[in-house]
């Protein structure tokens, strides 16, 4: 049996609500989401800077008519995003972003234990 991750569990929730689409860059804290986007049928679209991802999952959003999901990085990834969260926020467009986070020993600028 094959051990399941949050990541596996957040792309099977997305699947059966109805999700096709994820866009979002790959970042290191979010491994585990898109190996399990590599192991489901979702399709990912990638760009280069996270506000476009965003801005590509609310033209998606405004054209299918479905919610616009987004993966994001930790900390500046997110931050990054937050103009165009506030554009499809502003405009009504259905948005959900996911970000990940880093292992609870590493939050408080303590760094990751060795």
């Amino acid at each position: 049996m094959t051990r399941r991750n949050g990541g596996d569990v957040t792309v099977e929730s997305l699947t059966a609500l109805g999700a096709t689409h994820v866009f979002g860059i790959p970042g290191q804290h979010a491994l585990g989401l898109f190996d399990a986007i590599r192991r489901s049928d979702l399709t990912f679209v990638s760009s280069r800077v996270e506000n476009n991802s965003v801005f590509a999952a609310d033209g998606y959003a405004r054209t299918t008519g479905q919610v616009g999901v987004v993966f994001c990085s930790t900390g500046p990834g997110a931050l990054t995003a937050l103009g165009a969260l506030q554009e499809a926020y502003a405009a009504c467009v259905p948005i959900l972003m996911i970000t990940s986070q880093i292992p609870r020993d590493g939050l408080g600028g303590r760094g990751i234990p060795a």
